[in-house]
């Protein structure tokens, strides 16, 4: 019950969970370990070729009907790529890929003794969870929009920008942010589950 997609589901999520959970993922993320210049996490191709997989697989998944949009879609993911290429470059040399969480939505947060909790990070898989600290914060954003919370999505990514001062990460932001609701209509679709994914398809246009 204290899951942070049931309270918001009860309309119960307040602005003040989110200022709380801000400050605690600012502190874990200023000391969780840097990907190093040589290593290939949060190189420029593989945050691409990443985007690039989601489309690999909706190709496959999704009905004819919606493979129209899934192109244009990918068109769009590629051409902001290339438009954000010498700033991916400067999250990767600034030292903004960090070992994160890797699965920050709202299921994987709970609310123990009044404070918001993270748990269930992604361990299996290094590529999931060295990553940009964005692209973590952008998938609570899209899980609540996605739960009809359009106000405390603005509010969490604003509260983080006031504790991390990364404002930088903004010219990445909506790269991310697309990314992230194309993870989602991916695994609904893994799922069978067509109506969900084209939900997802749908916030990813708005999101462009």
């Amino acid at each position: 019950s204290g899951r942070l997609d049931h309270m918001a589901a009860r309309g119960e999520l307040q602005p003040a969970h989110l200022d709380q959970l801000a400050a605690t993922l600012h502190a874990f993320q200023q000391a969780a370990p840097r990907a190093a210049p040589g290593t290939r996490f949060g190189a420029p191709q593989q945050v691409l070729a990443a985007a690039q997989e989601n489309f690999v697989e909706l190709r496959q998944l999704l009905p004819p009907g919606a493979q129209a949009r899934v192109e244009q879609l990918a068109n769009w993911t590629e051409a902001e790529f290339a438009r954000r290429a010498n700033d991916f470059a400067a999250r990767k040399s600034g030292g903004f890929i960090r070992e994160g969480h890797g699965d920050l939505h709202l299921g994987n947060l709970v609310l123990i003794a009044g404070r918001v909790t993270p748990f269930d990070c992604i361990e299996f898989n290094e590529d999931f969870r060295w990553i940009d600290v964005a692209s973590e914060v952008a998938f609570t954003y899209v899980d609540l929009l996605d739960h009809d919370q359009p106000g405390l999505a603005c509010w969490w990514v604003n509260e983080w920008l006031v504790w991390s001062g990364d404002f930088a990460a903004l010219a990445v932001w909506r790269f991310y942010a697309v990314y992230r609701a194309l993870v989602r209509a991916k695994v609904a679709a893994i799922r069978d589950n067509l109506g969900e994914a084209g939900g997802y398809l749908a916030m990813a246009e708005r999101l462009t």
